[in-house]
């Protein structure tokens, strides 16, 4: 069973970097939309003789619906940016915590990411790299090893 997160900004600034470059493209496809949307009605309808106001009058309409609409999406949109971003980030960041736990001569643990992350396989290697690079116990009991085998092999 897949461990749940509490933590949804486990990495603050790359997340909400994520998250505001998501609104800044919706902000640029509602720009985008809302000045399309007139020229797409012309084309559609062949409607070239309606004067410019009542245009303007359809076009504002438009732009307050098509504004509901992205404002309402919006909160879901970030809320499934912020869930996709940690399976990366969550990753990352234990990943982070255990190398900075191991450079303070804490025991190593393994670590283990949760399922549906991605880089999966970045634990397993981590995990392998720390276990070759422990000193193993006979090599601590029995002293410097390097010096007898150096002297042996003279």
């Amino acid at each position: 069973m897949a461990r749940r997160r509490r933590i949804w900004l486990v990495n603050r600034p790359v997340q909400l970097g994520i998250v505001r470059r998501m609104v800044f493209q919706w902000f640029v496809f509602f720009v985008t939309a809302i000045l399309t949307l007139p020229i797409f009605r012309m084309v559609l309808t062949g409607d070239i003789d309606t004067p410019l106001s009542e245009r303007l009058a359809v076009m504002a309409v438009d732009a307050t619906v098509l504004a509901a609409v992205f404002l309402t999406l919006m909160p879901y949109f970030a809320y499934d940016t912020l869930r996709a971003s940690n399976r990366f980030a969550g990753p990352i960041y234990r990943l982070q915590k255990s190398i900075r736990a191991t450079g303070f001569d804490a025991p190593f643990q393994p670590i283990r990411f949760r399922e549906g992350d991605h880089w999966l396989d970045l634990a397993d290697d981590y995990n392998e790299m720390v276990e070759r690079l422990q000193p193993k116990p006979d090599v601590i009991e029995s002293g410097d090893a390097f010096e007898r085998d150096a002297a042996g092999a003279v």
